[in-house]
Parts: C-alpha cells; sequence; structure tokens
C-alpha cells in the first residue's frame, strides 16, 4: 500500500515536470486534490507553461448571433438568469418534453419535467454558466444562500451561456459534492441525451 502511493507520488511529480497542472494531473492519475497540492508544493508551474492542455489553448466558441444581436444592453443579473431559464425551457420544448416551472421564485428546482418517451419525471435545475478569467466556463453549483446543495435536490444542472447560446447538461451524478462549481465543456453540451439514459 506504501509502495503504491510512493508511486503514485513520483508518476505525478514525473507529470508535473513536464508543464501539467494539478487538474490535469489529478485528472490522469486520480490521486487526490489534497495530496497533488501537498506532493508538489514546491514545484509551481512556470507562467508561460500554467495553462497547457487546459481550456485557455481550446478555440473560444463563437459568439452566436443571438448575444451578438443584444450585447449592447446591460442586464441585471435577475435578468439573466431569466434569460437562462427561457434558453432552457426553450430546448425541453424541442426535445419533446413535458416542462412544468414553479410558481415560487427561490425553490430548488427550475423545471420539473415530464418525459413521454420514458415515463419518467425529472427535477432540472438551471444556472448561468459563468467564465473565468482564464477563459474556462464552469457552472455554480452553489445555491443562492451560497449553501451547497444536497443530494436528491436535482436530477439534472443545466448552465446556460448566453454568449455562445450554448446549454451544458450535468447529471447529479458528475457534480457529485462539488460545493463550489463543475467545469463546462464538450462532454456537457446540449447534452439532452443524458435526460433520456
Amino acid at each position: 500500500m506504501v509502495r503504491a502511493k510512493t508511486e503514485l507520488r513520483d508518476e505525478c511529480v514525473g507529470l508535473r515536470e513536464k508543464g501539467h497542472s494539478l487538474t490535469e494531473i489529478h485528472k490522469i492519475t486520480g490521486a487526490s486534490k489534497g495530496s497533488l497540492s501537498n506532493w508538489l508544493k514546491g514545484m509551481p508551474l512556470q507562467r508561460e507553461r500554467r495553462y497547457v492542455g487546459s481550456f485557455k489553448r481550446k478555440k473560444r466558441l463563437p459568439e452566436s448571433a443571438l448575444h451578438a444581436a443584444f450585447k449592447d444592453i446591460e442586464y441585471t443579473s435577475e435578468q439573466v438568469g431569466r434569460i437562462a431559464e427561457a434558453a432552457i425551457l426553450f430546448r425541453l420544448v424541442l426535445h419533446g418534453f413535458e416542462p412544468y416551472g414553479s410558481a415560487l421564485d427561490g425553490t430548488r428546482i427550475d423545471w420539473i419535467v415530464f418525459d413521454k418517451q420514458t415515463k419518467r419525471v425529472l427535477k432540472i435545475q438551471v444556472k448561468t454558466a459563468i467564465r473565468s478569467r482564464e477563459g474556462l466556463l464552469y457552472v455554480n453549483t452553489r445555491r443562492p444562500n451560497k449553501q451547497a446543495y444536497e443530494p436528491g435536490d436535482f436530477d439534472f444542472l443545466v448552465g446556460y451561456d448566453f454568449y455562445t447560446d450554448t446549454a451544458f447538461v450535468f447529471r447529479a451524478s458528475e457534480v457529485g459534492n462539488k460545493t463550489a462549481g463543475v467545469a463546462a465543456g464538450e462532454d456537457q453540451s446540449e447534452a439532452w441525451y443524458k435526460l433520456r439514459d
């Protein structure tokens, strides 16, 4: 057991020396981020290599015609949230779901969806996708009161990026116990099939 941990640490150190970020090493090896922080403490990335293989290297998706038409308007955070909810409602209807909204603002569920094909009822929480300073898109996994969601609060978390007019679909299991946010990438982009898996 100790030997296996030593081998894992050596592999992680080797990946850092090749210029991989903590997140990349975590994904490659499965080592916990806490262990990685300890093992790589004295090994900061060089500034020019810090984003090797990360979102920064990827091309940013182009601005949507929808955003371009309205980009000169300043929206409040409440309006941006309503735009996200409406965009997701539009997609749910297009995909053949029957969505029902809550009459009360601030509930843990934005849309309750009935799927005629699977005969299932699903709870959907909608969030606005946020772009970090590094250009990474992520979806906040906290409720408006800053508390983490609890298991069973939703079946799917959907983040909406107004700039690209893209919805990012996460199963509750993909969100897991992440208490800050989840990265929005190609695997989640318009992945509505997940609602029928």
